[in-house]
């Protein structure tokens, strides 16, 4: 029997319509990106400004940003170039915009004078998807918020012992968009926060460190969305119940070009006074810096209770704002560098059991922190830290919740250490502080704890 032979007939095959499909989803995906993958700007304010400026987001998702006009038009009839810029990292897809005013441009001596002056704001986006470079213009009608926020209520003892801590409770109106308290050395502290009814309660730690408070006062800072801000000062006295010392470190050429091939991982033969810098006063920048952010950060969980705890059976042997002076011991005469010290030095038995000084969480740990060595970080809660550097031994991770009895490490001389001890640091929103004040109790209770207490008294959720 012979087999027919079957033949593929390519003309009952018709690939029109998957070919058609096709085009149809491509365009579609196309207007997909044009129309729905677009910036989207926004005031953070409800469509406020103030005569300081205001702050607005940018929000780029899939979208690369080339640059953004902003322009205010005064009733419908003159324009003001208010915002330009051309420059954005765009592995980032958000973009905060924060505009400020001069207060004594045309612009704002306009509205100045006419407050009812009806204002639009409009602006130009200027991106790229993936296919195409666009434009976004749109524009919407905007009013200028003249009134500050509110300050009220502060309540403070009113003093700091030198390096100690102190506190400040104070409400604001709901407005408050930022606030915080400036104790005029350079250092700013951010409170704890809670919504009640129709205001915000606010507790804030604060400390002056190892110098009393410039002008003896602290001035808290309060900005509103738009932009509105309020200064209010507030006395603080400091009472000087300490002298810190100082004291002439002599440095020996031959044990301290161990330590710093130890350091820096360098194999130099004898060091020199461009050496000695590099690790007392170059690395010592980059780790207190370190430390600095590490430590800066509030977490609103209290872990702590009571006083601090010293190492057992341990001997201060050096001080909080010891004041160091270098020289070497071959040239006396010539002072090399000078260095404060943030903490305590305690000594012990070599290799001493290390226990935090009390409850918290460990938030960092690393085996070669430069001249502090190996370290452990602890938070405490509200803003506080431990740090405990040189040590032999670390016994904990990060993320471990710790208490007094759980063993942290041993005492050694890893970092800049030429003696077994223990560097003890306490610091606050990432400023040291004297940790011999929270070994007391008294002080633990009048300082922080009462403060704290009644705060969380009138308030049912802390937040930040």
């Amino acid at each position: 029997m012979k087999r027919s032979k079957r033949v593929f007939d390519k003309s009952k095959v018709n690939i029109l319509p998957f070919f058609v499909l096709i085009v149809v989803i491509a365009i579609c995906y196309v207007c997909y990106i044009q129309f729905f993958k677009v910036p989207k700007f926004s005031l953070n304010s409800d469509d406020k400004i103030s005569t300081a400026g205001f702050s607005a987001r940018l929000d780029s998702e899939d979208v690369s940003i080339e640059s953004i006009e902003i322009f205010l038009i005064v009733n419908n009839d003159k324009t003001f170039l208010i915002y330009s810029k051309n420059q954005f990292d765009n592995s980032k897809s958000t973009h905060d915009l924060d505009v400020g005013f001069n207060e004594n441009s045309e612009f704002i001596k306009y509205i100045k004078k006419a407050k009812d002056t009806e204002l639009t704001l409009t602006y130009n986006v200027q991106y790229k998807n993936k296919f195409f470079n666009s434009e976004l213009n749109d524009s919407y009608l905007i009013s200028v918020d003249f009134k500050p926020p509110e300050i009220s209520n502060i309540e403070t003892d009113g003093y700091v012992y030198l390096g100690g801590v102190g506190y400040i409770r104070l409400q604001s109106s709901l407005d408050v968009a930022k606030l915080y308290l400036d104790n005029g050395n350079g250092d700013l502290f951010y409170p704890i926060s809670n919504k009640k009814n129709d205001v915000i309660e606010h507790l804030i730690f604060f400390t002056c460190s190892n110098k009393p408070c410039n002008q003896n006062r602290v001035k808290i800072y309060a900005e509103d969305f738009a932009k509105n801000s309020t200064v209010v000062f507030k006395k603080i006295r400091t009472i000087k119940n300490k002298k810190w010392p100082k004291y002439l470190i002599k440095i020996d050429r031959e044990n301290f070009t161990d330590k710093y091939n130890e350091i820096l991982n360098s194999n130099i033969q004898t060091i020199n006074k461009n050496d000695f810098l590099r690790i007392n006063k170059v690395e010592r920048a980059l780790n207190e810096s370190k430390i600095k952010k590490l430590t800066t950060n509030i977490s609103l969980e209290k872990y702590f209770k009571g006083q601090f705890n010293q190492l057992a059976n341990s001997k201060v042997s050096s001080y909080f704002s010891e004041e160091r002076s270098y020289y070497f011991s071959d040239s006396k005469d010539e002072i090399i560098d000078i260095q404060l010290h943030w903490g305590y030095d305690l000594s012990s038995t070599q290799n001493a059991d290390v226990f935090p000084v009390n409850s918290g969480k460990v938030v960092y740990v690393d085996n070669s922190l430069g001249i502090y060595g190996s370290v452990v970080i602890i938070d405490h809660g509200l803003g506080f830290y431990s740090l405990y550097s040189h040590l032999n031994n670390i016994y904990v991770k990060k993320d471990e919740i710790v208490n007094k009895n759980t063993l942290i490490g041993l005492t050694g001389t890893t970092g800049m250490a030429f003696g077994d001890h223990l560097h003890l640091g306490i610091y606050l929103q990432g400023v040291p502080v004297d940790p011999v004040e929270f070994w007391d109790r008294k002080y633990i209770n009048l300082k922080i704890d009462e403060p704290y207490k009644i705060f969380s008294s009138k308030s049912s959720k802390v937040n930040n």
